[in-house]
């Protein structure tokens, strides 16, 4: 698990780091938006979409969702497929919003709404 503070600390340190939003699509672009860069693969459709994800198993992953359920579900998808170094953000974008930290909606930056 990682928390939103440690999550946007790395992100400010430009560490490569995949964020892997697996909400529903309508989420994804809806009313919390999404962290900037992250990939859209919903839960429902992540076991047959890993090859989107790459080769690299240590590659580090951190999975965000609305709070941490679904992130904790891929978590253990991807923990059984080898991906060694997946990570849930504790809170998930939830937690990201009490924060104020922007997200984006449709490519481009805004504020957070709660």
């Amino acid at each position: 698990w990682i928390d939103v503070d440690a999550l946007k600390a790395r992100l400010d340190r430009g560490e490569p780091l995949l964020i892997l939003d697996v909400r529903p699509a309508a989420d994804f672009t809806g009313e919390q938006g999404h962290l900037a860069g992250a990939l859209s693969l919903p839960l429902e459709t992540l076991a047959e979409r890993l090859d989107a994800l790459g080769t690299d198993l240590e590659r580090p992953i951190a999975i965000v969702c609305r709070t941490d359920r679904r992130s904790a579900k891929a978590a253990d998808l991807l923990a059984r497929r080898g991906f060694a170094r997946a990570q849930v953000v504790q809170g998930g974008m939830t937690a990201w919003h009490a924060r104020g930290w922007p997200v984006e909606r449709d490519g481009s930056t805004a504020p957070p709404t709660l």
